[in-house]
């Protein structure tokens, strides 16, 4: 169908790009962006635009498919380059040595080079031998040379060997290159090629860009603007918009808001293209005539439908498809489909009840439309319906009385498992007539008959292809074909589909076989939504699916069919894969063999994950760094809800490996990243150290301080919190010492505990640590040092003769105990006590009173 309003948009675009290619003043490509979703008519918009192209004297143009060659960048440049050479016209001189030198210009991408060259010694050696020949033939006395002929074979015997290995020495083949494979080699090429590409105008197609991961269609996009950039060629490059700046915007920044990535995402788009627009929607006269042929072409929806239904039936396709071409087609085969079974079931059928139920599906066509519309459209909110069928009749009951609160009520228990897509399309089309309910009550014997035909629940639908069919569309490696049969099969012809894949696996001897079959299939899966019936039967039949055979394949080979397979997997929630995830047993290489330039899905991030977790007990040096440069490529929500085991080992290990101050910051960094709320275990772990006098984490949590949720106070009150496991001086000695130099702030405190909870042990002991100078900077405050001081006193006054000489001397000011006691406390009552009749004590305690000054 030829679009009015699509025709005057390619002429535009193609005047435009015929006006900007090649032009004098410029030394780039022309790149022109075009967005459409999949459906809108990009790649016919591109075969039209071909056409006008033409018109304007360019050649036809070279289609570039960049998910074909999705895991390989050198097949990628080897076939745009190869594609490219098609207009190779090297001058005559060129072609002349190019045929002397046996050289083909494609060949050189695929084989090794080589070339023959003569020995020169040795073609010396066969020319002599040959004049000598001459010289006998024609000047040796003819009697002697008789007689050498009569012996003619044995000299024929000895001759032939000879002459073979002198040939062999004569010309020696030597390797020259290896087939191209390096980018300086194929940019030498491509250089080549544009040279000689001389007037011709060249366009390049590189269509359904947002079918590739994010890394490809960067990389691809950076190749147009660098690799490929020449003015001899222009480029029209197509993808949905939306899709390609996710893309692009999780590439570029992938630990940014979503918001922020769509951004980056449009800004890169703006500087590889230039110019960007939107493919024109179909207004909505060109839809009704598009519908009108589609209808036309298929004649048997003028049996099914009467005049005034047909019209309804427009209207859906119309209002409900998005304007979508390929949409709206495939309902429509679909619709065709589901008639002709149950035509087939009324003829087949001898059963009187069953059949009436059929018939009454005949005479309600678009009752039989609601039902597929609402499977098709909204999947999940069918499946809930399919098993309790009173959720339809209360939402049409809702509708009928115009209570759309009671309708939001009802959705509100399925939100989560709808988008918002399906949400806008349910509360819009519940309203649409005809209804299975209406003013008088239900409008037909049972819904379920519907619902269920539908869903292919009861009546053995057989829409879809045979499977001999579908073992032709999997053996060609057709993923769209299989696609297509998928979506337009119903859960018959599914579960039959299902049976052909695996006879096929069976079938298939050789390894690589059954690996592009398998692939074929999981390629189709992945362009279906998850919601829908095939995704649903092959989720659940795949988990039997034995592929061991790929463990023993090359590494490239293996890392090509896991990026597939995780992709299509990627599409379902967790706990709906959960049972495949034990089948991929990861190995150490495979992990290094996997290509981090992209990001990976919910599935392929929880096999990593769980890899590297158990990796970790294997090697935690290796398995921490990897962790640190890996994690960041998964899934962040996959990573941070499933980081808490991970996480109790980190911070177990954290103390015990302290001084590899690498690992310790590779945890610290995870942790941070991924469980902040676990910092505060790591917090205790490290608090728990430090009472337990643990020097070397002291030392790294002091060296590190910025980078830990807690300060230096805080490390210095778990000295004071050890003091009140003390028991004895030993333990109280561990103490102090560990305190020296550390606590500060915290030095008040720190005597406040020991004399309101560990005095006597204090008193007791001191003996042993009233002399040591190095304590200075432990020395207590002011009013700690005075109790300190009174309860000595006392001590003093109640020991006897002997040790009162010893008390004394604890109390002189030059013990680092006083230093920040500037006054002698108890003055008064020991200048009274050194009047005492004990010469000996008198003397200590007059210096000791003279010491304070």
């Amino acid at each position: 169908m030829e679009l009015k309003n699509r025709q005057n948009f390619i002429k535009h675009v193609a005047e435009i790009i015929s006006n900007n290619h090649n032009k004098d003043d410029e030394s780039e490509s022309y790149i022109f962006g075009i967005s459409g979703k999949w459906g809108e008519g990009k790649t016919t918009f591109l075969k039209e635009l071909a056409k006008e192209l033409k018109k304007r004297e360019f050649e036809d143009p070279i289609w570039i498919n960049p998910w074909k060659f999705a895991t390989d960048k050198i097949s990628f440049l080897r076939y745009f380059i190869k594609s490219l050479s098609v207009y190779y016209q090297p001058n005559i001189l060129k072609r002349i040595r190019n045929w002397i030198n046996n050289k083909n210009f494609i060949e050189e991408f695929y084989y090794d080079e080589s070339k023959s060259r003569i020995h020169p010694g040795w073609l010396l050696f066969v020319l002599l031998i040959l004049i000598w020949i001459i010289i006998v033939y024609f000047y040796f006395p003819q009697e002697i040379l008789y007689k050498f002929l009569k012996i003619k074979w044995i000299l024929t015997l000895i001759l032939i060997p000879v002459i073979l290995a002198i040939v062999g020495k004569l010309i020696s083949t030597q390797k020259n290159s290896k087939a191209i494979s390096t980018l300086d080699r194929f940019e030498e090429k491509l250089n080549e090629v544009l040279q000689n590409i001389k007037d011709k105008r060249v366009v390049i197609f590189v269509d359904d860009l947002d079918r590739v991961t994010p890394g490809i269609a960067k990389d691809t996009l950076d190749n147009l603007r660098t690799f490929f950039d020449n003015k001899k060629l222009s480029f029209v490059v197509t993808g949905d918009h939306s899709v390609l700046e996710r893309y692009l915007g999780i590439e570029l920044l992938p630990n940014s808001s979503v918001a922020e990535q769509i951004d980056e995402g449009r800004r890169f788009l703006k500087k590889i293209f230039n110019v960007y627009w939107r493919l024109p929607l179909p207004l909505k006269i060109e839809i009704d005539i598009f519908i009108n042929n589609e209808i036309g072409k298929r004649k048997e929806f003028r049996r099914i439908f009467n005049e005034g239904d047909l019209i309804i039936f427009k209207n859906y396709l119309n209002l409900y498809f998005e304007k979508n071409f390929r949409h709206i087609i495939r309902f429509l085969d679909t619709v065709l489909f589901s008639f002709k079974v149950v035509d087939n079931q009324i003829s087949n059928n001898d059963n009187g009840k069953e059949k009436e139920y059929l018939q009454e599906l005949k005479d309600n066509p678009l009752l039989v439309i609601r039902s597929l519309m609402i499977q098709d459209l909204c999947n999940p909110l069918f499946e809930e319906i399919l098993k309790n069928s009173e959720i339809l009749s209360n939402l049409e009951y809702a509708v009928q009385k115009q209570d759309n609160k009671n309708i939001d009520k009802i959705l509100e228990k399925f939100k989560e498992k709808l988008s918002i897509a399906q949400l806008l399309f349910i509360k819009k089309f519940l309203f649409e007539k005809p209804r299975f309910h209406n003013q008088y009550g239900p409008a037909v014997k049972s819904i379920k008959t519907f619902l269920y035909f539908a869903a292919d629940a009861s009546f053995g639908d057989s829409r879809g292809p045979l499977p001999e069919d579908f073992k032709q569309y999997l053996k060609k490696g057709n993923s769209d074909d299989v696609k297509q049969s998928l979506l337009l099969s119903g859960g018959k012809k599914l579960n039959e589909a299902l049976d052909a894949f695996y006879q096929l696996n069976d079938e298939a001897t050789d390894l690589s076989e059954k690996k592009n079959i398998f692939l074929t299939l999981i390629k189709a899966l992945i362009d279906i939504d998850a919601d829908t019936l095939p995704q649903s039967k092959f989720l659940e039949g795949l988990q039997k699916y034995d592929f061991n055979y790929i463990k023993s394949q090359p590494v490239d080979e293996k890392v090509e069919f896991y990026y597939a397979y995780w992709q299509w997997l990627d599409n379902f929630k967790i706990k709906q894969t959960r049972s495949y995830l034990n089948k991929f047993n990861l190995t150490l290489e495979d992990i290094n063999n996997l290509n981090f330039d992209n990001k990976f899905g919910i599935f392929a991030s929880t096999i990593i994950f769980n890899r590297l977790v158990a990796y970790y007990d294997e090697n935690k040096s290796d398995a921490l760094h990897k962790m640190s440069d890996i994690f960041t490529k998964l899934d962040l929500k996959i990573v941070t809800s499933n980081f808490q085991d991970i996480s109790k080992k980190l911070i177990n290990d954290f103390t015990a490996d302290i001084n590899n101050s690498d690992l310790s910051e590779k945890r610290l960094q995870l942790l941070n990243k991924y469980s902040p709320t676990s910092l505060e275990n790591l917090k205790e772990n490290i608090f728990q150290s430090i009472q337990e006098r643990n020097q070397d984490v002291w030392n790294w949590a002091k060296n590190n301080i910025d980078k830990l949720p807690f300060d230096m106070e805080d490390l210095q009150r778990q000295i004071v919190k050890a003091l009140k496991s003390v028991t004895d001086f030993h333990f109280l000695l561990e103490i102090i010492n560990f305190a020296n130099n550390k606590i500060l702030k915290q030095n008040g405190e720190f005597w406040k505990v020991i004399l309101d909870q560990k005095k006597d042990i204090l008193i007791e002991n001191i003996g042993q640590i009233i002399d040591r100078q190095d304590l200075l900077s432990l020395s207590p405050d002011s009013v700690s040092a005075k109790r300190i001081f009174e309860d000595l006193y006392n001590k003093l006054k109640k020991v006897g003769q002997d040790e009162k000489i010893q008390y004394i001397n604890f109390l002189n000011k030059n013990k680092w105990i006083w230093n920040q006691l500037d006054n002698m406390p108890k003055k008064r009552e020991l200048k009274a006590m050194s009047r005492t009749k004990n010469q000996n004590i008198k003397n200590v305690l007059i210096a000791m009173i003279d010491s304070w000054g």
